[in-house]
């Protein structure tokens, strides 16, 4: 049902931030590229503006990916999660320690580079994981690997005429 964005042909690019996904999505789109934008809760002109330079915006209503997974997912998932991870000393050292919502907010912040949020959703299960993130996938695998049409077989050529073996068909 899933695919890797990568098996989709799609290649992912960090716009480092909402002031310039427009801008590389115009530029992607001038080489003769397809532009999707997955991104964060927008202002209406910033939705506007994106909107217009890419072929399909796909957006969410939290302020950041972090809010998203962490408020659409399960407790048993990030309980089962701070359990497998290291702990950084800075969020240990907290007094009083934060929520386990507020702690693991803080470790993907701290943990961008080192895909923190991405092994939190490896260990989810389907129903763990977001379903504004489930149906995003879906659709961009409707996008990018329709269904294969049917394969017309070839019929057989239609039976030599009587004589046609023959010159000009006369014997």
């Amino acid at each position: 049902m899933y695919q890797s964005l990568e098996s989709l042909g799609i290649c992912t690019i960090d716009g480092g931030g909402e002031g310039s996904v427009s801008d590389l999505a115009k530029l992607y789109r001038s080489l003769g590229k397809r532009a999707f934008a997955l991104c964060d809760k927008q202002t209406d002109d910033k939705k506007q503006l994106i909107g217009s330079q890419v072929d399909c915006l796909l957006m969410h209503d939290e302020n950041g990916f972090e809010d998203l997974v962490l408020k659409n997912t399960t407790q048993a998932a990030m309980e089962r999660f701070a359990q497998r991870i290291i702990w950084p000393p800075h969020i240990l050292a907290k007094k009083p320690l934060p929520t386990l919502q507020e702690a693991l907010w803080e470790y993907f912040g701290a943990k961008k580079a080192d895909w923190g949020i991405a092994d939190f959703l490896a260990q989810c299960t389907e129903d763990e994981i977001p379903t504004w993130l489930r149906e995003a996938c879906k659709y961009l695998k409707t996008l990018c690997d329709p269904p294969a049409t049917p394969v017309l077989v070839p019929l057989p050529p239609p039976p030599l005429p009587p004589n046609a073996g023959t010159a000009a068909g006369w014997s």
